[in-house]
């Protein structure tokens, strides 16, 4: 008796969630090989991103920006090269008001402190000068403050050290007892000069001194009392350079102290954070020297290093009543035990392998490492552990090497994205977007961003052409070039892949908002192309189409838009035929 083969049976595929890129699927999943400039909506539909928009303009790479109130004036400052410009409320320009001496490469912080905006570029401190909304203000080398070094000291026989020298500055000051009624005070140092001398308070003239002399004297009707001293030292006590490369800033505030603590730039293996100063040290040591108020004091003891400069520290942030520091290999605990910061290593074989290649996303740090991306949890503030847990398993073999050494990270927490950019990509100008609450990957380009700073309540993007882009809602245009966006499945086997199939009927539902969509089915011999464009109606559009592919056993389908509109894919479906 003759058989008869059954008929083959149509086979179907139907996603109505659009998965992001991975590096393997499942022959009958939704995901993505790769994907140009759509994003991934909460709803599964794809949905191109919108664009950016250019503030300024300022022809070379931009450093640092900084956005704020200052004693109630409003500030914009951008450190772009060595050039800083400053804009204030009101105006519509940022002007240039000053270069910076010293190499005009590397990220730069800015931290309001102690009422006064420092500025670590990585060369030197400076500090703003604020008095008021002045076209003169400026950044200035940041003197500091000036420590109290002796204390209650015997004229004769002097004391211990009471406060130790200020890495910032040669100022220092000296309080006397002299309840012995000396006219005779020896110097701990040869002085540069004699800057005050008070008795009780009331300034007096001392003899004549010779600089470098390690005592000097005071006429015999002022020898009683307490004696104040305000001297500067020669540029050999000049420390400044042990902390002027340091160009990272942590402000460390709590119940206990408020400080600022440094790392990176290019002192990168250290570590340095200032000591606590009252209202009260301030007011004396203003008094004395007639400065305006500058509340950093970094002790020369408060300054040491963590590591050794193969492995520079890339990432310092705050974990609970901690600090964690990383270099590309480890990671480190730093606590407060009195006034001293001291480290221990933390287990787990994590850290950041690139210089702004971490953020914070919510309450967890994400970092770059070595291996991939990963977000680091730290089971208890006292633990000694440090858990990650890996982001990048779908794409560790998509990313370029480069992204793991240079990678840049922001969190943008209104679309719970994390972007992740190679500053020295200059080809197709990628950033890598992880969608946290989903769990997916997709690319953006023509964004050739070399930083993120935050600007106004939302990110801005410094670019290699030194223009300073923010996100535009409304636009879906990169200053005016209008987004192209494409997604390229991965290739379908549908329910039986040992079957060739010939025939396809392909139906969409998408809003493409006026502009042309491109759809093209693909085989390994095979590509068809189909267009479609709708009105720009609150309608979405459904279309359906039929075509003959030849023969085949696996298939993809590639999305294309144009244009300067917003568009949307929710669904498709595709019926192949045997």
């Amino acid at each position: 008796m003759a058989k008869i083969k059954p008929e083959k049976a149509s086979e179907k595929i139907t996603i109505t969630r659009f998965g992001g890129i991975r590096r393997t699927s499942a022959l009958t999943g939704a995901s993505a090989s790769e994907m140009r400039n759509f994003r991934i909506s909460s709803d599964g539909s794809l949905e191109k991103r919108t664009g950016t928009k250019t503030l300024y303009d300022f022809g070379m790479t931009i450093r640092g920006v900084w956005h704020g109130a200052l004693h109630g004036v409003d500030y914009l400052i951008i450190v772009a090269g060595a050039n800083v410009y400053i804009k204030l409320d009101g105006q519509s320009e940022p002007t240039l008001r000053q270069q910076l001496p010293g190499s005009p490469t590397g990220n730069v912080s800015f931290m309001p402190f102690g009422g006064t905006l420092y500025l670590f570029d990585g060369n030197n401190i400076y500090r703003f000068t604020t008095l008021s909304a002045s076209a003169s203000n400026s950044f200035v080398p940041a003197l500091g403050y000036a420590p109290l070094y002796g204390d209650c000291w015997s004229p004769s026989n002097m004391g211990p050290v009471n406060e130790p020298f200020n890495a910032l500055c040669t100022r220092i000051r000296i309080r006397y007892d002299n309840s012995v009624n000396a006219t005779t005070f020896r110097l701990p140092f040869g002085a540069l000069s004699l800057d005050r001398v008070e008795v009780d308070g009331v300034a007096i003239t001392p003899n004549s001194y010779v600089p470098g002399s390690t005592s000097f004297s005071i006429p015999q009707q002022h020898a009683h009392g307490i004696l104040s001293v305000a001297l500067t030292l020669p540029s050999t006590y000049n420390h400044r350079s042990s902390i002027a490369g340091l160009a990272g800033s942590l402000l460390v505030a709590d119940a206990n102290r408020s400080i600022v603590l440094l790392y990176g730039g290019t002192s990168q293996q250290q570590i340095a954070y200032s000591a606590p100063v009252s209202n009260e040290m301030m007011k004396e040591c203003n008094r004395v020297f007639s400065t305006v108020e500058e509340p950093l004091y970094f002790p020369l003891e408060n300054i040491f290093s963590l590591t050794d400069s193969a492995h520079p520290i890339h990432a310092v942030f705050r974990d609970r009543n901690r600090i964690i520091a990383l270099n590309d290999r480890f990671a480190w605990a730093l606590e407060f035990s009195g006034d001293k910061l001291i480290s221990y290593p933390l287990e787990g074989g994590v850290g950041c392998s690139s210089p702004g290649g971490w953020t914070l996303c919510g309450n967890h740090p994400v970092t770059i490492q070595n291996s991939g991306i990963f977000e680091l949890r730290f089971p208890s503030g006292e633990s000694d552990i440090c858990l990650s847990e890996s982001l990048s398993q779908e794409i560790i073999e998509l990313l370029p090497p480069s992204v793991l050494q240079n990678g840049i990270l922001a969190w943008f927490p209104g679309r719970s994205e994390l972007w992740m950019r190679d500053p020295t990509e200059a080809d197709e100008g990628l950033v890598w977007v992880y969608k946290r609450d989903q769990k997916e990957w997709y690319c953006f380009s023509n964004l050739y961003i070399t930083g993120f700073f935050e600007l106004d309540g939302t990110i801005g993007f410094g670019t290699m052409n030194g223009a300073l882009l923010v996100p535009d809602e409304t636009s879906y245009s990169d200053s005016g070039e209008p987004v192209t966006a494409n997604y390229y499945s991965q290739y379908l086997a549908f329910s039986s892949p040992e079957d060739f199939k010939r025939a396809i009927r392909t139906t969409v539902c998408a809003d493409t908002g006026g502009q042309q969509l491109i759809i093209i089915t693909q085989t390994d011999s095979r590509s068809r192309p189909c267009s479609v464009v709708n009105r720009q109606t609150d309608v979405p559009l459904y279309f359906e189409y039929s075509m003959n592919m030849g023969r085949f056993r696996f298939l993809r389908f590639v999305f294309n838009v144009t244009g300067d509109s917003a568009a949307r894919i929710y669904r498709l479906s595709m019926l192949a035929n045997p």
